[in-house]
């Protein structure tokens, strides 16, 4: 008899459970996808220049999240938003703008775009380290002494 109660109440908590649990692609915890532009190219030919990279970040969640953004792009000049807040099931685009002096080598350089939550539905999260990172190329093209009549 015994026996038989127990598994009556494993099974009325089981149903309980699964009838809390979210449906379909809900998340459960805070999560943020980053998707920025492969590569991109500064041109130096006409002096300093820029370039933007275009970024999208989605909240996979049903509920609104503040995402903190920081950069890293070593020897070039790099600016974007400080954060982005992308409501439940959204998208947020923001674009990142990298700036290159003329006297900057030509070659490739790597910029890290990192996503980190910090809030989620009005509460701070950002113990838990909910991220996301991109990394974008960027090709800087030579500066031609030639082109822009400038002695070299």
């Amino acid at each position: 008899m015994i026996n038989r109660s127990s598994s009556v109440v494993l099974i009325a908590s089981l149903l309980v459970l699964c009838g809390i649990t979210p449906t379909g692609s809900a998340q459960v915890l805070p999560d943020a996808d980053l998707e920025c532009d492969d590569s991109v190219e500064i041109d130096l030919s006409s002096g300093p220049s820029s370039s933007l990279v275009n970024c999208e970040l989605t909240n996979p969640t049903s509920f609104p999240e503040k995402v903190d953004l920081t950069y890293q792009a070593g020897e070039l000049d790099i600016a974007g938003p400080g954060s982005v807040t992308v409501e439940g099931g959204q998208t947020e685009s923001f674009q990142i703008v990298l700036a290159s002096q003329t006297g900057q080598s030509a070659g490739i350089y790597e910029v890290n775009v990192s996503a980190v939550v910090t809030e989620w539905n009005g509460v701070p999260v950002s113990i838990f380290g909910f991220s996301d990172e991109e990394v974008v190329e960027v090709e800087v093209l030579p500066h031609c002494c030639v082109c822009t009549g400038v002695h070299c």
